[in-house]
C-alpha cells in the first residue's frame, strides 16, 4: 500500500507516524544539502555511520528512540548524474566499475529498495522524493521503482511543503 501527503517526513519520524525513513544518499559521506542535512543535523548518529558500507545501491541504517533511518547509497557523486566519478561496487555479488549516469542510479535506487524491503518490510516505511531533488532523477520513473520493488510494503511518500 503507497500513500502519498504532503509534510514533513523529519516530523513525522520524530513523532513516530512512520518507523522507518529512508533516504538516498551519496557514496561521497556527504550531507551536505536537502534532507539529508536535515538528517545530520537532528540525527547525527546516522551521519556517523555513512561511511560504513557506502557501495551504490546498497543500504546501512541506525535505530534511534524506536525509529529507524536508513541511509540508501542512491548515487556516486554529489548533484546531478554524470560520468565523471566512477566507483567499485559489489552490486550482485561481483566488482564491477559503475558510472555516475542517471540509468545507473536507477539501478542503485532499485538495489536500496530492494535491501528495504528485505529488512523493513513489517514496518512503516516513509520516503521524500528519493533520487528526483538535488540528484535530479526522473520522479515518474522513481515512482515507479517504488511502486515495483515495495509493493507489498506500508508506504508513506512525503513530499516536502
Amino acid at each position: 500500500m503507497i500513500k502519498e501527503i504532503d509534510g514533513d517526513i523529519i516530523e513525522l519520524l520524530v513523532k513516530k507516524d512512520i518507523d522507518v525513513l529512508v533516504h538516498g544518499c551519496n557514496c561521497l559521506g556527504i550531507m551536505g544539502k536537502g534532507i539529508a542535512k536535515q538528517i545530520k543535523e537532528i540525527f547525527p548518529e546516522a551521519y556517523r555511520i555513512i561511511k560504513k558500507g557506502n557501495y551504490p545501491g546498497t543500504v546501512n541504517a541506525v535505530l534511534i528512540n524506536d525509529v529507524f533511518i536508513v541511509n540508501a547509497f542512491t548515487q556516486i557523486n554529489i548533484g546531478k548524474a554524470s560520468k565523471k566519478y566512477s566507483s567499485f561496487s559489489p552490486i550482485n555479488n561481483f566488482i564491477l566499475e559503475l558510472e555516475d549516469t542517471q540509468i545507473n542510479r536507477y539501478i542503485f535506487i532499485r538495489e536500496c529498495l530492494k535491501k528495504v524491503k528485505y529488512h523493513f518490510q513489517h514496518l512503516r516505511i516513509g520516503l521524500p522524493m528519493i533520487g528526483a531533488g538535488l540528484a535530479g532523477g526522473d520522479w515518474v520513473i522513481i515512482k515507479k521503482i517504488i511502486e515495483e520493488e515495495l509493493k507489498d510494503c506500508n508506504i508513506l511518500i512525503v513530499y516536502y511543503k
